[in-house]
């Protein structure tokens, strides 16, 4: 099974990172590919799933987890990460508030595609909207 895909959700293409139950060593290297990935693809494109399930964080894969995100930010429109233990998830939010990134953290992949898609319906922040007549009767 590839570790870093793309797939489809209601028509949206989302870049699918599974590190569920990975050893340190393949996770690391599993969020290298995913760098890979997304910097090929235009600015502020990505949808990006990462299933975070039965992970065990350590400082040096916490370490990698920050680089790659830093690599990835530019790219990347939206983040959901699933799967999270509490005490990961506690300082997951706090690293989203910080950075101010467009992520959320959610129990199921399922739950994360269907965030995913509905952030894929809301307008870009400056992007003007249709011009509209008024007309008054």
């Amino acid at each position: 099974m590839k570790l870093v895909n793309s797939i489809t959700h209601k028509g949206l293409s989302i870049i699918y990172s599974n590190l569920s139950n990975l050893d340190h060593d393949i996770a690391k290297s599993t969020m290298q590919s995913t760098v890979g990935v997304i910097t090929e693809m235009p600015l502020k494109s990505v949808y990006s799933l990462i299933n975070m399930e039965g992970l065990v964080l350590s400082r040096d894969l916490i370490a990698e987890i920050k680089s790659v995100g830093t690599a990835n930010a530019p790219f990347v429109k939206a983040t959901a990460i699933c799967g999270l233990s509490p005490m990961a998830s506690f300082l997951a939010n706090s690293v989203i508030k910080v950075t101010k990134r467009n992520a959320r953290l959610f129990k199921t992949t399922e739950e994360g595609k269907d965030w995913l898609y509905q952030e894929s319906l809301k307008p870009n922040p400056g992007e003007q909207l249709p011009n509209r007549q008024l007309v008054v009767v």
